[in-house]
């Protein structure tokens, strides 16, 4: 197993803000940035919300898949960037309240937008996945809680799942350490 050792998170969804050479001089503020985690094998980051709920991928690049205007721009001024994964590490529905909320419509609203968004981010190879916000705090984010949708969500993810093995090799024995020097292996 391995882990990314460094994680460059851009502003929230929807950011940077700017017309188009606006964006480009921010994009290009960061290139540095960006080429050292990859240089380090690490990722960057960016919240994707949807204000709107809306399925038209040129409308949500504004918003939960703003993400490839970096990477058009990056293809064009930076072509090594396009190798560098991408994290989304908050997503869902956010227009000042959560998908949850009466005015923003009810779960069969945004089961129909995830499904259509978790095919769009498949699309795109850099994605490594996203963490839809959030779960856990019903009382702090009421109107974002996912926990009514939860046996939902799972389904849905168990539907993707292979039904081959993803992973072709067995290794003999695997060795863990931990940067506190704690040591562990596993025969198999």
């Amino acid at each position: 197993l391995s882990f990314f050792q460094r994680v460059y998170g851009l502003p929230p969804a929807g950011g940077p803000p700017g017309a188009s050479a606006e964006l480009g001089e921010k994009l290009n503020a960061i290139i540095p940035a960006l080429r050292t985690c990859l240089a380090n094998g690490g990722a960057w980051s960016y919240h994707a919300y949807t204000p709107s709920y809306t399925q038209d991928p040129v409308q949500e690049r504004a918003s939960a898949l703003r993400y490839r205007l970096f990477y058009d721009y990056y293809q064009l001024y930076a072509p090594d960037l396009m190798s560098l994964p991408i994290l989304l590490t908050e997503a869902g529905v956010d227009n000042g309240k959560g998908w949850n909320d009466p005015a923003n419509g009810d779960a069969a609203k945004f089961q129909s937008w995830l499904q259509w968004w978790d095919q769009e981010i498949r699309k795109d190879t850099a994605v490594l996945g996203a963490t839809l916000f959030e779960i856990g705090q019903p009382e702090t984010w009421p109107s974002w809680d996912l926990e009514p949708i939860a046996p939902w969500v799972a389904s849905h993810l168990d539907s993707l799942r292979p039904t081959t093995p993803i992973l072709s090799v067995a290794p003999a024995e695997i060795r863990v350490e931990t940067q506190l020097g704690r040591k562990s292996t596993a025969t198999i």
